[in-house]
């Protein structure tokens, strides 16, 4: 199909009547706020060589020519052609509504219980305590807790069996892994205005909830506005007293994924001042993680009649605005927020009985202070210092210090975004600091040990010399490949390993220990073997593109990945039937 846009573009370029007519008359259903980086060019210097020029969306195109684009850009008549070929498949293909039926179906599929958690507890505009849901439906808080972490993994395994849905999530994740304005969402992707049945529940809402995407000040954004504005400043390279030019600055960010029709509105956000197309970074200090005001994370209210809740009590499908029209919080607010959070999952990793929200009970935070020395009230979101945790200390148990630094992590983490689970943490590449990286870490590595729990992988010192040592899970697992010498599946692996071992657990310990390395899609070697480890398969599929020079046969590539691994061959040629690879 991309060759006839493409021979169709020749022609057009061809043409000594067409080649001079208005862009906007040769497509009249091209829509003026699509943004260039939404075409499908796989030449990153098409999109850049535009940026530069000013035409950040389609509508800069009104007024120009094909002609001109070829006298007056620094692009080739190739190149030309590309971008043509990509603009006539955008205002002829406009198909995403398989996105919204996938999505919605994949919702559908949930149980009464799943779909309550999401309507009237996650991705609510007025959201109800789990507590309240418990009650509802007759579970253990803890039970449904449990049901709420797990659906942001349970859309990755749905994804894993369902190109449409897996191609769904793949265009949201796209479209808001740079800072987007919420109000250009719903034009660059109108499919995500659409709402679940029976609710006021946006399918962004949705989305934003179960792939930790957060929206403030109209900015929706993964993993966090705060580090999107970090980011920025890092990619900037800012120096005291440099003044730079805002196309420069527009450029440099648009090389790195930032929609250039954005950049603007986005660095005036980042409060970075300009004047007369000029940046001013006299005397601006880099914003820190805690500097800037959160607000709550429900994406912006898009059109919506009345409709009625689960409850059948009359909802408006309008967002509650009272949060944000709230003052920013002060610096004793915040702190006080995360110690309220640090407490919470101290508690519930020690077995005390807490809620949500709400007053937390003197005696836990009695308990709380003590664990921790009295330092529950020091330190910021940002750099929280860690407990003293020596060995030779009697006070504290190493179940005591594993707690600790879970405890420290939840103070680390975004307070708004409670649920969510270390195992997401991984799975889902979120972003953290280095020092919730380094506490991840050594939760991972904790080793059970005679008396506990033991976070530095030692043994305790009061066990019993005579004691067998038990293993830990990486030392076994180990073991067992290198006696077979060859790959493993992760079902054949723990049997292999006896006992009772949670396949979920092994997975995440191997993942993130660099002396094991995924091999196949279920298969398991270790590093030292130097096997082709196995990603996805679009960076297979990249790998083997690269390998050859940019441009393979597909049967060849076909060959070559099913021979190597056990991927489907329709999975593959649905992978390279699709952007960024061409036939």
């Amino acid at each position: 199909m991309v060759e006839v846009f493409d021979l169709l573009s020749g022609i057009l370029l061809s043409s000594g009547n067409l080649v001079d007519e208005d862009c906007a008359i040769l497509f009249p259903a091209m829509h003026a706020t699509a943004v260039i980086e939404d075409l499908d060019m796989e030449n990153d210097g098409v999109a850049a060589a535009l940026v530069e020029f000013g035409v950040l969306a389609l509508g800069d195109l009104r007024g120009i020519t094909p002609h001109d684009l070829s006298l007056q850009l620094p692009l080739t008549h190739d190149e030309v052609i590309i971008l043509l070929s990509a603009v006539m498949r955008a205002v002829s293909l406009p198909n995403e509504s398989s996105h919204a039926v996938a999505v919605t179906q994949w919702f559908s599929e949930l149980d009464s219980v799943e779909q309550s958690i999401l309507l009237l507890h996650r991705c609510a505009p007025k959201r109800q305590e789990l507590s309240t849901l418990a009650i509802q439906h007759r579970m253990p808080l803890k039970c449904l807790q449990e049901l709420c972490d797990e659906l942001p993994h349970r859309l990755v395994a749905a994804m894993a069996t369902s190109s449409a849905l897996r191609a769904a999530v793949a265009d949201f994740d796209h479209v808001t892994h740079t800072p987007t304005p919420m109000a250009q969402l719903q034009c660059r992707r109108p499919w995500l205005g659409g709402f679940l049945p029976g609710s006021d529940v946006s399918l962004v809402s949705l989305l934003s909830s179960l792939r930790h995407a957060e929206v403030q000040e109209q900015w929706i954004c993964r993993p966090s506005v705060r580090e999107q504005v970090q980011k920025t400043l890092s990619i900037l390279g800012f120096e005291e007293d440099e003044v730079m030019a805002l196309p420069v600055a527009r450029r440099i960010l648009s090389q790195r994924g930032w929609v250039a029709a954005y950049v603007d509105a986005w660095l005036d956000f980042c409060e970075i001042p300009s004047r007369s197309g000029q940046l001013q970074f006299s005397g601006i200090p880099t914003p820190e993680l805690g500097d800037l005001p959160r607000r709550d994370a429900q994406p912006a209210p898009m059109d919506r009649p009345s409709v009625k809740n689960l409850d059948g009590a009359p909802q408006s499908g309008m967002h509650d605005h009272g949060r944000d029209s709230e003052s920013r919080s002060s610096a004793d607010g915040t702190s006080s927020q995360v110690d309220a959070v640090a407490i919470r999952a101290w508690a519930r990793s020690n077995g005390f009985a807490i809620g949500e929200r709400g007053r937390i009970p003197r005696v836990i935070q009695e308990a709380y202070a003590g664990a921790l020395g009295d330092m529950s009230h020091a330190g910021s979101s940002r750099e929280v210092p860690r407990p003293s945790l020596t060995r030779d200390d009697p006070s504290r148990s190493p179940d005591s210090a594993l707690a600790e630094e879970f405890a420290t992590l939840a103070a680390l983490l975004n307070p708004d975004e409670q649920g969510i689970t270390i195992g997401s943490l991984l799975r889902l590449g979120e972003e953290l600091p280095q020092q919730a990286q380094d506490i991840v870490h050594r939760i991972l590595n904790a080793t059970l040990g005679e008396n506990g729990w033991i976070v530095d992988g030692e043994e305790v010192t009061q066990a019993s010399a005579g004691a067998p040592v038990r293993k830990t899970l990486k030392q076994r697992a180990r073991e067992v490949l290198q006696a077979a010498d060859h790959p493993l599946s992760t079902g054949e692996l723990a049997s292999r390993m006896g006992d009772t071992v949670n396949e979920r657990s092994l997975k995440v310990q191997l993942a993130a220990d660099l002396r094991f390395t995924r091999s196949d899609i279920d298969a398991w070697a270790l590093a030292e073997w130097k096997l082709r480890p196995y990603t996805s398969v679009r960076e297979l599929v990249e790998e083997e593109v690269d390998k050859a020079g940019g441009s393979i046969e597909s049967d060849e590539l076909v060959k070559v990945l099913t021979q190597a691994f056990s991927i489907k061959e329709s999975t593959l040629r649905q992978v390279v039937s699709s952007a960024p690879f061409t036939a």
